[in-house]
Formats: structure tokens, C-alpha cells, sequence
């Protein structure tokens, strides 16, 4: 983790071993950290408790490494912050032109990852701008989608409340709606 947090790398490449044989192995990011302690909470939780001590050892360790590092964890969360937004908003452009919110299921993850930088982020005038640039994608994509299902595992559902992660409980407007 100290060699990420230290490089100039904003997407450091992770191994898998057997995984990435049959796909891409998720890079690591800060966001991606932020997510990844989201699911192991959720799954901990679905299980039971029976590994939270587990992850209560892994939330310390990422915490102290967050602490010793702490101008490089918010420099990296920042450049990955204006990148999850040029992400999600060249989505909305896409969703705009087309009038239609295809995949969008497989589109939010940038846009919730933006919510959770934000969410660790100190509060000042670049994470109000970001705040703001959100708030008009979603108000720019609202127009084709409409109230649905919880789009992600449902074991992440109490993790993600509809009132601040409402973008995950949305879907495509049908083109009858």
C-alpha cells in the first residue's frame, strides 16, 4: 500500500494470480479501497460477523496507512475524484445524446465512486465544485431513468441508503415510461 500511496500512479496495477486469467483484476485506487471495505463489511455482515475481527484488522491497518500518508491518500483521492467525474459525466453526455440510459447498471460505479471520495475528502471549495458538477449530471440523466430495484448485490443495500446513494436505485426509463 506505501508504494501506491508514495508513486505517481493513480491506477496501480493489482495481480490475481487465477483471476485475471478470465477477466481484469480490479486496480487499486482509493475509491476502489473505499468500495472493497464497503463488500467486506456487507459480507461480513450477511455472514454472520463471523470474520469482522478480520476486518476490523484490515480497516486499522488501511486507517494507519491513511494516517502516515495522509497528503498522499487525499492528493491520489482528489486526481481520482476529477477522474470518476469526467467518467460518469461523459456518461450523462452519451445518455443525453441518445436519450436512452443503456447500461446504466454497468455506468454508476463511477458515479458512486465519486460519492465515496467525496465522502473521506475535507470539506472546502473543490469538493463543493464536484458536489455541484454531480448534482447537474444527475439532474442532466434524471430524465431517463426512473425508481427501480437496488442495482448492485443486495448484500450491499444497508451499506448504500436510497437517500444519499440514490443514484444506485435507479434504472433506464422504459421507452414507453
Amino acid at each position: 500500500m506505501q508504494a501506491y500511496l508514495l508513486s505517481a500512479e493513480l491506477f496501480w496495477p493489482l495481480s490475481g494470480g487465477a483471476f485475471t486469467a478470465g477477466g481484469s483484476f480490479p486496480q487499486l485506487t482509493v475509491g476502489n479501497v473505499l468500495l472493497a471495505f464497503d463488500a467486506l463489511a456487507a459480507a461480513n455482515a450477511s455472514e454472520g460477523g463471523t470474520g469482522w475481527a478480520e476486518v476490523q484488522r484490515l480497516e486499522a491497518e488501511w486507517e494507519a496507512q491513511r494516517i502516515r500518508w495522509a497528503a498522499h491518500v487525499e492528493a491520489k483521492a482528489k486526481r481520482e475524484l476529477a477522474s470518476r467525474l469526467r467518467q460518469w459525466l461523459a456518461y450523462v453526455e452519451d445518455v443525453s445524446d441518445a436519450h436512452l440510459a443503456e447500461d446504466y447498471v454497468g455506468s454508476v460505479r463511477p458515479r458512486l465512486l465519486a460519492e465515496r471520495l467525496l465522502d473521506v475528502l475535507p470539506k472546502g471549495p473543490e469538493t463543493a465544485r464536484a458536489r455541484e458538477q454531480l448534482a447537474q449530471g444527475d439532474r442532466r440523466i434524471d430524465p431517463f431513468l426512473q425508481a427501480g430495484p437496488f442495482v448492485l448485490d443486495p448484500a450491499l443495500q444497508a451499506r448504500y441508503p436510497e437517500p444519499h446513494f440514490s443514484m444506485l436505485y435507479r434504472q433506464p426509463r422504459s421507452a414507453s415510461s
